[in-house]
């Protein structure tokens, strides 16, 4: 079997991928504390493991084959023989070309945006209807498989090996040397693969120079720059001064480079103009209005939500009965009963700190209630995480704005929308957004941010929309063009609840009124009907 088997051993090419599959495998193994994990936590713990597998696993004589290794011959294919050292270098060089258009590759596929969503800011991914978990499983069994195939790769070139071919702190250096130039694009990437390998040769060239302008540097110096650790010094210092930079040194070069040329362009008089202010589209709270019978307190007593006049008919789209919740041992919410009818527009007010965030949190399934239920259309969905609930139709804008500060407005619109079509109709209802479309979400301003989570659910209107204090800290242009979207939302037969702390607004497009103080509802009822001993009562208590 000449394409598995030759001459008794296994083909060079069934073993590489075999490694790769080996690679992946232990990818998601090594994933699984980066769930919880995270930052230097988890940087220490996959470090702890690289040790642990250098100084216990590599050194069982099976493994490593004692002290002679590993022999691993070089593959041919046809008349291209690779123990020739330049014919190896160029399978090497067009093998990392193409493992870099498939990275490019996957970077614009559906998983890529997934993978860079959750890395940009995973609650916005979850209230998408991402998983978190996949995404990160993916990533590092993908990692892992190339860094697998790297390695079957680097076995051939060094053959025979063993496990102090490649110890644990080599990896180290490799690190430091890929974070100089990059560890977040396979340019970089390349890069460094070729500065870390001809680095050394041309340090030693140069400190070998005898008739260099610098042969008054005594020789013993010049040899001490020679050492092995010199290149691992330098760039362990590059990639500690580019810790905050993760595209490395490329993209700080065309950073440095765009800032010139427009200070150029400033210069010569060719100033950018500062973006438009969002256009006034409308007054909220012009839709019709459902009147039901409410009870009413105006004491700390728990007020529950009654049920909407045509509950008989179809129930709540969104329900949350007798939820207790809170973080850690201190319980935020003490019971609370809620329901938004479809169509129908619930603002849930009060002062900071009162609960409010802690409960769309839990509607949206970002964190677990100690006891109650979360109704959904009738069906308790408790147990569903959130990137579940948002594909079921629950959406959240989350007090951050939901959007992904790292990802252009096309690709966060892509995210949730993926017919060009649909993301034509966002940007002709918000224009502004066609505008900055290649811009990344994070530059935009708080009330392009918040039209840019909003513009998704308008093309595409889910069956529940919680907006978290979606007002905090706009102009108040932008806030009254961001209520007129959330009235229109309404007015498709969305399920709106409104979480804010400025009562004015709120009241503009509500239909409905709920007061919570210290984690109880302590008044519900029509908009029409709130008055200053409820609004006296709600935010200051009894007196």
């Amino acid at each position: 079997m000449p394409v598995l088997m030759n001459n008794g051993r296994v083909s060079f090419v069934v073993a590489a991928l075999a490694a790769a599959a080996v690679a992946a495998l232990a990818g998601v193994v090594v994933a699984l504390p980066s769930l919880r994990l995270g930052g230097l936590a988890l940087a220490l713990a996959t470090l702890a493991l690289a040790f642990t597998g250098d100084q216990l696993v590599f050194q069982v004589d099976s493994v490593r084959n004692g002290s002679a290794g590993w022999s691993v011959p070089a593959p041919s294919l046809g008349p291209f023989d690779f123990s020739d050292d330049r014919t190896m270098a160029m399978l090497l060089l067009i093998l990392a070309l193409a493992i870099s258009w498939v990275i490019h590759n996957l970077e614009r596929s559906a998983t890529g945006r997934a993978i860079f969503a959750v890395r940009s800011s995973e609650v916005a991914a979850s209230t998408a209807g991402i998983s978190h978990v996949r995404a990160k499983l993916a990533l590092f069994a993908v990692s892992a498989a190339i860094a697998g195939f790297g390695g079957a790769m680097l076995a051939s070139v060094m053959s025979p090996f063993s496990n102090t071919t490649t110890p644990a702190f080599a990896g180290l250096v490799w690190l430091a040397v890929t974070v100089t130039f990059g560890v977040r694009r396979p340019a970089g990437a390349i890069l460094a693969g070729l500065v870390f390998a001809l680095f050394p040769e041309v340090l030693s060239a140069l400190t070998r120079w005898e008739t260099a302008p610098w042969v008054w540097i005594p020789t013993d110096v010049r040899l001490a720059l020679d050492s092995s650790h010199t290149a691992p010094i330098l760039f362990g210092l590059g990639a500690i001064s580019l810790a905050r930079e993760p595209d490395g040194a490329l993209a700080l070069t065309a950073r440095g480079l765009r800032e010139r040329r427009e200070r150029r362009a400033s210069r010569r008089g060719g100033v950018v103009p500062p973006a438009p202010v969002p256009p006034k589209s409308g007054e909220p709270g012009t839709s019709r209005r459902v009147t039901t019978p409410f009870s009413d307190a105006t004491g700390s007593e728990q007020v529950t939500a009654p049920a909407h006049a045509e509950a008989d008919a179809a129930p709540d789209a969104l329900a949350l009965e007798g939820i207790r919740a809170g973080y850690g041992d201190v319980e935020v919410l003490h019971g609370v009963d809620l329901a938004v009818p479809p169509g129908h527009a619930v603002a849930l007010l009060g002062a900071n700190g009162a609960g409010k965030s802690t409960l769309a949190a839990v509607a949206a399934g970002l964190l677990s209630p100690s006891e109650g239920r979360v109704l959904r259309d009738g069906r308790d969905v408790i147990g569903e995480p959130a990137f579940v609930r948002a594909r079921g139709g629950l959406l959240l804008a989350p007090e951050a704005r939901g959007v992904f500060p790292g990802l252009t407005v096309d690709d966060n619109l892509t995210i949730r929308l993926r017919r060009p079509s649909e993301r034509e109709r966002a940007y002709e209802r918000f224009p502004i957004l066609g505008e900055r479309r290649r811009q990344v979400a994070g530059l935009l301003s708080g009330g392009e941010q918040q039209m840019l989570a909003l513009a998704a659910a308008l093309v595409a209107p889910p069956a529940v929309f919680v907006a978290d204090e979606p007002s905090l800290g706009l102009a108040p242009l932008a806030v009254d063009a961001v209520f007129a979207a959330l009235a229109e939302m309404r007015d498709l037969g969305v399920a709106l609840l409104l979480i804010e702390e400025k009562a004015r607004e709120a009241f503009m497009l509500a239909d409905t009124v709920a007061f919570v103080r210290l984690g109880r509802i302590v008044w519900c009822g029509p908009r029409d009907e709130v008055g200053d001993e409820v609004l006296d009562a709600a935010y200051l208590g009894d007196t």
